[in-house]
């Protein structure tokens, strides 16, 4: 699982942006410029990256700092529900 400074560095790289453009308070759109298309793109690169799947919703992750808060949110759904299948024991023996 990645931190929030390593999101922001796979994000930066994703948009061809210094990292230090990438604040929290970095509104995608009118700060960074980035159109429907790269905002979709930047999300699904996002998602694939960090193995995290959140709603790519344009009135909600309106920031850095709110995509960053989607993928952490996503990823500890995801380490909720994980259970490694080594740790499965069957209910009745054979």
């Amino acid at each position: 699982m990645f931190n929030r400074e390593e999101i922001r560095h796979l994000m930066a790289a994703q948009v061809e942006l210094p990292v230090e453009r990438l604040t929290d308070q970095a509104r995608l759109a009118e700060d960074l410029n980035l159109d429907s298309f790269e905002r979709l793109t930047l999300h699904m690169a996002m998602e694939m990256e960090c193995q995290a799947e959140f709603e790519p919703d344009d009135s909600v992750i309106t920031t850095v700092g709110r995509m960053l808060d989607a993928i952490e949110a996503a990823n500890a759904r995801t380490a909720v529900h994980s259970v490694p299948s080594a740790t499965v024991t069957p209910l009745r023996q054979a």
